[in-house]
């Protein structure tokens, strides 16, 4: 959340659901302090509104409160006010749940960087979806740090799985969707490959925002087990795609003789053919 602008949102193993978006223009302090607080006032009470509709304490593990500056701390404080009063009880009972975190923004594109705060990995170090956070995270330090540990994109992922390398596979689950019956086999052949060889297998959803980010990098990574440089694979690609042109331009060279063979058959050489008509005579 920020001022005026607030994403709620709902983080399960398999997918982010936004339950409510609330704008609300708010005016600047210097404007006038009582216009200020009744405009934050009223867009908290839009929020509590919403969080009562849609969020059912019963089964949400943790709710985190993420922005930029203090506007999260100002509304905490709201929600505990609230809570003392019968009509929001469920916000007192559940107290415990709520988590005050920074954020760069208070877009739902902040909510991965939210994920991995220690506070909330903390809260809900059990959950499929913080693992696949975690298990993400680890492999954007590797590429930082030691990109010859890390694979990415099916070609390298393939070569890395063919020599045995992968420890972790990032894997999401769109590629299992794919109209490539083929490669729909490939894909589940990698991952019980992986599981054979002892390997460690997290199957992102599409929906969720940590599979979101993975499918920015084609939807396939692996953490390698040792260090495997690949770069032949792109030296074997540049050498066929450098055999390729020379074939093509030798085939354009055979198909330009071709054509000046057969413009050179219908030339007259006029000394020829003088001869030739008279011999006729």
């Amino acid at each position: 959340m920020d001022e005026g602008l607030a994403n709620l949102c709902i983080v399960t193993n398999m997918t982010t659901l936004t339950k409510a978006r609330i704008e609300k223009n708010i005016p600047k302090k210097f404007s006038g302090i009582f216009h200020y607080e009744k405009a934050i006032k009223q867009f908290f009470e839009t929020i509590l509104q919403a969080i009562i509709n849609s969020i059912d304490f019963n089964v949400v593990k943790a709710f985190v409160i993420a922005s930029p500056g203090f506007i999260n701390i100002d509304f905490h404080k709201y929600l505990m006010e609230k809570g003392e009063k019968p009509d929001f009880t469920v916000i007192k009972n559940n107290k415990s749940k709520f988590i005050l975190v920074k954020s760069s923004s208070g877009y739902k594109g902040a909510l991965n960087e939210v994920l991995q705060d220690p506070a909330v990995l903390a809260k809900l170090k059990d959950t499929k979806a913080v693992k696949e956070i975690e298990i993400l995270d680890k492999f954007y330090k590797m590429l930082t740090v030691d990109a010859d540990r890390v694979a990415y994109g099916h070609k390298y992922v393939m070569e890395a799985r063919d020599n045995d390398a992968i420890s972790d596979l990032l894997i999401c689950d769109t590629l299992f969707r794919t109209r490539n019956f083929g490669m729909r086999k490939e894909y589940v052949k990698l991952v019980d490959s992986v599981k054979a060889r002892g390997g460690d297998v997290y199957i992102f959803s599409r929906s969720h925002v940590s599979g979101e980010k993975l499918n920015e990098i084609s939807g396939i990574a692996a953490i390698l087990r040792f260090p495997f440089n690949m770069d032949y694979l792109d030296e074997k690609e540049d050498t066929m795609e450098k055999q390729r042109e020379e074939e093509e331009a030798k085939e354009d060279v055979e198909e330009d003789d071709d054509k000046l063979s057969d413009v050179a058959s219908f030339v007259h050489d006029d000394d020829f053919d003088k001869e030739f008509f008279d011999t006729l005579d």
